[in-house]
């Protein structure tokens, strides 16, 4: 077997880079999958139910497609293991639904968006530059829905569902600034991984 040249980049350390996205699509998809029945009990309209079990569906999809790329840069078959859902409560208010939402969905959403889209940009290779063009269309709708799911909850939910939002958005104006790093950013950017200052800097747009 050749030897790996020295200070060469590993490319099998790209791996545990993309294993680490994929928990945002699985945590995507849990909560895109519990917001059809915390829709349907609090009275959410069809179209906001119908377009959230959609939407867990793609992220199940972004999971799928995770694995596949870290399998090749591992060389071997990655896949997910069992998931520790103790703790996990529903939201039992409306208010806790739209708080949820508006973390989850209309901030995390639209960073993965953002995110996702400056990957497709610095990724050399076309077929990893497709996945995360794919994975940025998708979040971006799915980002939409949040929206559009938080609105509604504003206008059923009134004073109490919009002070709860209105106090959540205050503490993220005034949350910390983006990490710094010095990461090999050219070769990570290759691969369509980013530094952990560059994701700060893609991401604050959606802030």
């Amino acid at each position: 077997m050749r030897e790996q040249r020295e200070g060469a980049f590993d490319r099998k350390l790209i791996a545990p880079l993309i294993l680490g996205a994929i928990l945002n699509p699985i945590n995507s998809s849990m909560i895109a999958v519990a917001l059809v029945p915390i829709g349907v009990a609090f009275g959410a309209p069809p179209d906001l139910v119908e377009d959230a079990q959609r939407a867990g569906l793609d992220e199940i999809v972004h999971s799928r497609i995770c694995f596949g790329v870290a399998s090749l840069y591992v060389g071997a078959p990655c896949g997910p293991g069992a998931l520790d859902l103790v703790g996990a409560q529903p939201s039992a208010t409306l208010a806790e639904a739209a708080l949820a939402a508006f973390h989850e969905g209309c901030i995390g959403e639209t960073t993965a968006a953002l995110l996702a889209a400056e990957r497709a940009r610095a990724a050399e290779s076309p077929e990893l530059r497709a996945v995360y063009e794919r994975i940025a269309e998708d979040e971006s709708r799915h980002a939409e829905l949040a929206f559009r799911f938080v609105a509604w909850a504003i206008a059923e939910g009134g004073g109490e569902v919009r002070n709860a939002l209105s106090a959540a958005f205050a503490a993220l104006r005034t949350s910390g600034s983006p990490v710094r790093s010095r990461a090999r950013d050219s070769v990570l950017r290759a691969h369509g991984r980013l530094a952990p200052r560059l994701l700060g800097a893609a991401a604050l747009p959606g802030l």
